[in-house]
């Protein structure tokens, strides 16, 4: 495979691990949670899908999709 494509691959698994981080918080969050953890898991949850959108709209992301 291209340098491109496995950079392309690097970049989006990145992408989905942060999304699964997120998804696991947000899980821990119905189940295990105590109450008075909301107002910091709440600010994780900002956090990671702020870094989320921004590997996901990478211009790295645009460039290797165009040249893959």
């Amino acid at each position: 495979m291209s340098k491109a494509f496995d950079k392309l691959t690097s970049a989006l698994r990145k992408y989905a691990d942060i999304n699964y981080a997120s998804g696991l918080l947000q899980w821990d969050q119905e189940v295990y949670m105590p109450v008075k953890g909301a107002e910091m898991r709440a600010q994780q949850l900002a956090t990671l899908a702020g870094i989320a959108h921004e590997a996901g709209t990478s211009n790295e992301i645009g460039v290797l999709l165009n040249t893959s």
